[in-house]
């Protein structure tokens, strides 16, 4: 299901390899945030992260948020995401226990084999913004209530309320802004591939490519 697969990242993918450190290890964090407008590269940098973490073996559950996705239906998909990921949720989603309880018993026993799994979780949510209110209050809940293994990094083109004051004080979160996005010379250079000539290249001022073209 497209909803809890990230994107395959696409032909000609620049790697970001001095945003990534910028951006650095998502599990030393409790919160990842990614806001620009859109066309910045934020789905693809979320992908790149994403992957970096598979390979050593993270849990990491994807999740693309829509309009749709009300306080249930963002619980139901939740749960596919960390069972695709690899989550043991000991058939929790299997029977009428998970379809009949509320929200908020849903989220208690996702919590649950977080915490039991010990090893560190990353959940990546995509294009936050398109929330309705009452979902954005569940993420609320789930940053301020989960267990401390469960790490976010989520995207989106401007907050749609959340409410993540308390971990930007505290050093546990970090927030990437669209000046961050712009490519550096040596970016620009690989993302033509040397098609440039020195005359062209310098045509760009520093950081003025976007992921979209030219600003």
């Amino acid at each position: 299901m497209a909803k809890v697969m990230a994107p395959v990242l696409p032909d000609g993918y620049v790697h970001r390899a001095s945003l990534l450190q910028r951006i650095g290890p998502v599990l030393e964090r409790r919160l990842t945030v990614l806001q620009a407008p859109g066309g910045f590269g934020k789905t693809t940098v979320l992908v790149d992260v994403s992957e970096r973490d598979k390979k050593q073996g993270v849990v990491v559950a994807w999740l693309s948020v829509d309009q749709g996705d009300t306080p249930h239906v963002f619980g139901d998909y939740l749960a596919r995401a960390f069972e695709r990921a690899g989550l043991d949720l000991a058939g929790m989603t299997d029977d009428d226990t998970w379809s009949s309880s509320p929200f908020t018993r849903q989220l208690g026993m996702l919590a649950r084999a977080i915490e039991l799994h010990a090893d560190p979780c990353l959940l990546v949510l995509d294009e936050v913004e398109l929330l309705p209110p009452s979902t954005v209050e569940s993420i609320d809940l789930l940053l301020k209530r989960s267990p401390s293994n469960l790490h976010f990094a989520m995207a989106f083109r401007f907050n749609p309320a959340l409410d993540p004051a308390g971990h930007f004080l505290d050093g546990t979160a970090t927030l990437v802004k669209a000046p961050q996005f712009r490519f550096s010379r040596p970016e620009i250079a690989r993302f033509f591939d040397g098609a440039l000539s020195r005359r062209a290249h310098s045509r760009f001022p520093g950081h003025a490519l976007t992921p979209t073209g030219v600003m």
